[in-house]
Formats: C-alpha cells, sequence, structure tokens
C-alpha cells in the first residue's frame, strides 16, 4: 500500500531511540513528525498519556509490536471514518447510506441493499473519486489482506456492486483500468 499522507500522527515520546523506531516504521503508511505542540496532528503516539489526552492520543507500552502499533494506528483512522458512514452521500442519480449499506434511487425510491464489502468498496473508492485505486490497495484497505494473497473476491464484489448501481443509476460508475478501479460518479455529500 502506498503512503496515506492525508493521515498525520505525531510522536510525544521521551526515548530518542523509540522515537527514531516508530518515526522509521510509521512513515512507511503515513505522514509521521515528533511533536513539537504547535503542528496538527489526526493521532499521536505519547508515551505518558497525562500529556492532555483530547481523545486523539494513544498510549505506547514498552516493548511493542510493530504490527500491533500499526493496528492501532489502523483502528484509530476506522473509527473515526466510522463517524463518517452517518452522511448520505451522492452517487450519480442515487444516495448512498454507508450506515445503513443501502443505495437509493433520489426519485422513485427503488433501493438496492449492499454487502458490508460492497459499501466499503463504494466508501473507499468514493472518496478518492476520479483516483485509480490498485486491486492491491483495496485488499490490504478492505479487506485487510496482504496484496499478494491470490483471490477473486474483489473482482467478484466488484462486479455485483456495478450490477447494483447500474441497475439503479443507469451507469455502473466504476471503471476499471490498467492501473486499477475509478470511481467516476459526481462526488457530492
Amino acid at each position: 500500500m502506498g503512503k496515506d499522507t492525508e493521515k498525520r500522527i505525531a510522536l510525544s515520546v521521551q526515548d530518542d531511540v523509540l522515537a527514531d523506531a516508530l518515526e522509521a516504521f510509521l512513515s512507511a503508511h503515513y505522514t509521521v513528525f515528533c511533536d513539537d505542540g504547535a503542528a496538527e496532528y489526526d493521532l499521536r503516539f505519547v508515551d505518558n498519556i497525562s500529556v492532555g489526552n483530547d481523545g486523539r492520543d494513544v498510549s505506547v507500552d514498552v516493548p511493542l509490536r510493530a504490527g500491533g502499533l500499526l493496528d492501532m494506528a489502523r483502528q484509530f483512522f476506522a473509527r473515526r471514518e466510522a463517524a463518517n458512514l452517518k452522511q448520505v452521500l451522492t452517487i450519480g442519480k442515487c444516495r448512498f447510506i454507508p450506515a445503513e449499506r443501502i443505495l437509493r434511487l433520489k426519485s422513485g425510491g427503488q433501493e438496492a441493499s449492499l454487502t458490508e464489502k460492497e459499501a466499503d468498496i463504494l466508501l473507499y473508492l468514493y472518496n478518492r473519486t476520479g483516483q485509480s485505486v490498485s486491486r492491491a490497495e483495496l485488499l490490504e484497505n478492505v479487506w485487510k489482506y496482504n496484496a499478494t494473497v491470490n483471490t477473486r473476491t474483489l473482482e467478484t464484489h466488484i462486479y455485483r456492486l456495478r450490477q447494483k448501481i447500474q441497475q439503479l443509476a443507469g451507469d455502473p460508475l466504476i471503471e476499471t483500468g490498467e492501473e486499477g478501479y475509478m470511481f467516476t460518479g459526481s462526488k457530492k455529500k
């Protein structure tokens, strides 16, 4: 997976060796920097939770497992993104309600129920409208699979999702290209 530069992690760790190790590991996935108290951040890893926790602080206990640390970051961002599921998104001639996993025609009331994975794929692609998203990126971010796993499940889900969108909107709104998949519908909240 590529680096998610939109998600910023600050490090407020007293041990310089630990701070350097955390920065080296996490910077492959996110924008990471040492907390100077002035920069904006989404998540902060701290070794002393009493530094003024506003809900974005995660305590780092030593010894730690690198994979566990990455899991903590992913879980934090997943919880934050879950709050965004309550919104209603406009997708072509439809409204998409991620929390209910419903795709509803704006006029006429026809609707299609989406599976959990179809809704996750649609939301992921919607949030990257106009950008090509690779198969590996979808597997890693929607299924949490290693991109080297040989599976046809993604293609099957994309196929079914396109059918549901096309049935309601008249256009599948998800294109396949050399680089991967791209949502081509309008992006309105």
